[in-house]
C-alpha cells in the first residue's frame, strides 16, 4: 500500500489497535502525533476521544471470536487503508491470528511464532537455564501438595483464569508452584538483540476474590527504590531474552522477588497497561517508540521516571452510569453516560503521581474507596460524593 507521508518520512494514515483495551496505547499514538483506529472490547469516553474512528472488538463467550475480528479487520482495511496493525492484550489465546490479520494489514508488533513461544512453559525454563533468574516448577499432571501451587491458563493476560488449585486443570492450562514475594515487574523496548528498560513497577491484583481466584490485575505503581545490582541482574534478563526470544517492540515482564531470588512468571510480548507509568518518559511516547524499536532503532534509556501509579476499580454491584457526567481529571477509561457496568466488571481507572512509592499507593487507595463510596450510594448521589468541590458532577 503506498501512503502518504508527512515531513520526515512518517506515513499520515492512521493505525489501527487491536486489543481488549487499547486507551493507554490511543492516547499514546494521539501525543505523538500518530491517527488511531481504535477496537477494543470498551469503547470507553477516553478512547473515542483519541480515536478517529471506533470499531467495537468482536467476541464470543468473551473471548475473541477469531473469525469476527479478521472479517472487521479486513472491513477497516478495505475502507480506511491505516499504515498497519498495533496489538495489544487479548490475542495471547490466538496467536495464529496474527498471520490471518497480517494478509489485510502490515503487523507491527512480535510475530504469531513469538507470542506463541514466549506462553510455553518448557521454553521459558530453556531460555533462563544457566541465568540468575528461575522459573518456578511448572507441570501438567496435578501435584500431591496442591494447596502451594496455582492453576494457570498456558494463553492469558491480566491474571484472567489464575486460580488456586483446588480446582482441577483444564486441558489448556497447567499448575505452577506458588511464588511468595514482591512483585518486580518492568516495561522494557526491544530490536531484537537489546533491550532498553523504561521502568520497574510493583503490581497488586483486585483486592477481592470475586473472580475465584483474587489474581485480576488490580493496578501498578512505578518504584525507583530498585539498587544497582537489582536493576543490573533485571537488565541482564531482559537482554538475555530479548536475543533468545527476538522480542521487538514494546514488552513486559512480570516477576517475582522472595527476597533471595527473582522468578519470572511471564513475558507479555506486546504492549502493556503499565504504558500509562511510563509515555513521558521518552520524547514522542511511547506508541512511537513502539514502532521504531519494531524498525530496530533504540533510545537511550530514561533516567528516573516520576513516581506515578494507577488502581482499576471494579463495580461493586451492577450500575448504569448517569447521563450527565464530569469525572474528576484523575480518573480515565470513563464509561459512556448511560451505559450498564455487571458486577465484577471494571468501571474505570484511578490515577495518582508524585512523593514516593508510599505516598502514591496511599493516595491511589484513597481515590478508589471515594469512587467505591460513590458507586455506593443512590445513583442521584453518586457523583456528588465523587466530585467534592471542583468537579460538580449531576445524575
Amino acid at each position: 500500500m503506498a501512503g502518504n507521508r508527512l515531513a520526515g518520512g512518517r506515513d499520515d494514515r492512521p493505525y489501527l489497535l487491536v486489543g481488549t483495551s487499547v486507551r493507554g496505547l490511543a492516547q499514546s499514538a494521539i501525543k505523538g502525533g500518530y491517527r488511531v483506529i481504535a477496537m477494543d472490547a470498551f469503547g470507553d469516553a477516553d478512547t473515542l476521544a483519541a480515536a478517529e474512528v471506533f470499531v467495537p472488538l468482536p467476541l464470543r463467550g468473551g473471548v475473541v471470536d477469531v473469525a469476527g475480528l479478521a472479517e472487521s479487520v479486513s472491513a477497516v482495511a478495505r475502507r480506511h487503508r491505516p499504515a498497519g496493525l498495533v496489538y495489544g492484550s487479548g490475542l495471547e489465546a490466538v496467536p495464529f491470528l496474527l498471520d490471518r490479520l497480517g494478509r489485510h494489514l502490515p503487523v507491527t508488533g512480535n510475530p504469531a511464532a513469538v507470542l506463541a513461544a514466549v506462553q510455553r512453559p518448557e521454553q521459558l525454563q530453556y531460555w533462563l537455564e544457566g541465568g540468575p533468574v528461575a522459573f518456578p516448577d511448572t507441570q501438567t499432571a496435578r501435584p500431591d501438595d496442591a494447596a502451594h501451587w496455582l492453576v494457570k491458563p498456558l494463553a492469558g493476560s491480566g491474571g484472567s483464569g489464575v486460580r488456586p488449585a483446588a480446582v482441577v486443570a483444564e486441558p489448556n492450562e497447567v499448575y505452577q508452584r506458588r511464588i511468595h514475594g514482591v512483585s518486580r515487574s518492568a516495561l522494557f523496548l526491544a530490536d531484537g538483540k537489546r533491550a532498553c528498560l523504561l521502568g520497574v513497577h510493583q503490581q497488586w491484583c483486585r483486592p477481592d476474590n470475586s473472580d475465584g481466584g483474587g489474581f485480576l490485575h488490580g493496578g501498578a505503581a512505578n518504584r525507583n527504590d530498585l539498587t544497582g545490582a537489582q536493576l543490573e541482574r533485571l537488565r541482564a534478563l531482559l537482554d538475555a531474552l530479548t536475543t533468545r526470544a527476538g522480542l521487538r517492540g514494546l514488552n513486559g515482564v512480570d516477576c517475582i522477588d522472595d527476597g533471595q531470588q527473582l522468578w519470572l512468571l511471564e513475558i507479555n510480548a506486546r504492549p502493556c497497561a503499565s504504558l500509562d507509568l511510563y509515555d513521558a518518559a521518552l520524547p514522542g511516547g511511547l506508541f512511537h517508540w513502539h514502532l521504531r524499536a519494531m524498525a530496530g532503532v533504540l533510545p537511550e534509556a530514561p533516567g528516573q521516571v516520576p513516581q506515578r501509579g494507577y488502581r482499576v476499580v471494579y463495580a461493586p454491584h451492577a450500575l448504569r452510569v448517569p447521563r450527565a457526567i464530569d469525572w474528576p481529571d484523575w480518573i480515565s477509561d470513563r464509561p459512556l453516560p448511560g451505559s450498564r457496568i455487571a458486577a465484577g466488571a471494571p468501571v474505570c481507572t484511578v490515577h495518582a503521581e508524585g512523593g514516593d512509592f508510599d505516598a502514591c499507593c496511599r493516595c491511589l487507595a484513597a481515590r478508589e474507596q471515594r469512587l467505591l463510596q460513590a458507586l455506593r450510594e443512590p445513583r442521584r448521589r453518586w457523583w456528588r460524593v465523587l466530585a467534592g468541590g471542583r468537579n460538580r458532577i449531576s445524575s
